[in-house]
């Protein structure tokens, strides 16, 4: 069964196919184009190219142009096709397209002429002397490797380039020899490059808190920076009932800080950026009497300090999104009688990054 596959493979590889000179082009029309790693938005950014900046092209995958890149491992990279266009036409200079018969090289090893010659040693020009006539500057055929002889000294029955269907008994020899050259090469298995996670630009995030051990809501905004500092506002409301004495106070509570980043956790599910946070409340208290006749009030100002540290947790399917948890302590002036301020805090907050 291998050796039958092996024989298909060889006869389509037999067959002379053109070879054409690249000739299309990429020239970028914006500002400034991201080079990327692999064909989607998520993979790495390995490099940019300014407007006017030409490339090579490779192929065209529907939004993507696969361009050379040569400062990767396999010297391409890929493009948003929507950065630039293509030019197809050829350059002045380029030759018709050629054809010759596959080199042993380029079917065993899957690589062009070019890529082979530079790869060779230059001692190295023919390991069997009988095989290839002295002068020769270009890597064997299977008609040479098959014969013993140059291509043009092959015998018209023997020459299955020229003709589009070879000959059983002219296959099987090809694949014996073929064979033999590829079993005498170490098979090595190349695994494909694992695209990279890059975690979302998260700079502007509004969204709501809560506090864990009293229900009160308020709304919550947080401000990053490029070297890991955060701003932070809280405003919030509050409101406890004194069991005993029936009292009511309610309070509003506006609490700036600011946040440390420190290392985050990142794979291809979720990334986790914990922080340390320190700052300000400022408090207003009003106290409500038992009796609804009275519709007399005190109130109270007071400023405080927290400090506290939680985590900032991403999806990799919500991006934009992050949910925070973090607990601290808090210090503050001592309120209405009846009526502790806790010293605990804990706090659940979401945040929508609109930048």
């Amino acid at each position: 069964m291998i050796r039958f596959a092996q024989a298909a493979a060889i006869a389509l590889c037999l067959v002379p196919s053109p070879l054409y000179a690249q000739s299309a082009r990429f020239t970028v029309t914006t500002s400034l184009a991201g080079i990327y790693q692999a064909p989607n938005a998520g993979s790495a950014v390995i490099g940019q190219s300014s407007q006017g900046a030409v490339l090579d092209v490779r192929s065209e995958l529907a939004d993507w142009i696969e361009v050379a890149w040569p400062g990767t491992a396999k010297g391409i990279g890929y493009v948003r096709a929507a950065m630039g266009r293509i030019e197809k036409g050829a350059p002045s200079g380029i030759a018709t397209p050629v054809q010759r018969p596959m080199t042993i090289d380029e079917f065993v090893h899957g690589r062009s002429a070019p890529e082979v010659a530079t790869s060779l040693p230059a001692s190295s020009s023919s390991p069997t002397p009988s095989r290839v006539a002295t002068g020769l500057q270009r890597p064997m055929t299977i008609d040479e490797f098959v014969h013993g002889t140059s291509a043009s000294q092959v015998p018209a029955s023997a020459r299955e380039s020229d003709s589009p269907t070879p000959s059983a008994g002219y296959v099987a020899e090809a694949v014996q020899a073929v064979s033999a050259a590829a079993i005498a090469r170490a098979k090595v298995n190349v695994t494909p490059p694992r695209a990279a996670y890059v975690v979302p630009p998260h700079f502007v995030g509004l969204g709501a808190r809560t506090g864990g051990f009293t229900p009160n809501l308020g709304a919550t905004g947080r401000v990053w920076s490029h070297r890991g500092m955060a701003v932070q506002f809280e405003v919030f409301r509050d409101a406890r009932t004194n069991a005993a004495t029936a009292e009511r106070v309610t309070s509003l509570q506006f609490a700036p800080s600011v946040l440390y980043a420190l290392p985050s956790a990142v794979n291809d599910y979720f990334w986790v950026r914990p922080y340390l946070g320190g700052g300000a409340t400022i408090d207003r208290s009003t106290l409500h009497s038992a009796n609804p006749a009275d519709m007399s009030s005190s109130s109270d100002r007071s400023l405080g300090l927290q400090l506290f540290g939680g985590g900032e947790v991403t999806f990799a399917g919500m991006p934009l999104f992050a949910l925070s948890a973090d607990v601290g302590y808090r210090k503050m002036a001592a309120g209405f009688a009846g009526f502790e301020r806790r010293k605990i805090r804990f706090a659940l907050s979401g945040h929508w990054f609109v930048r």
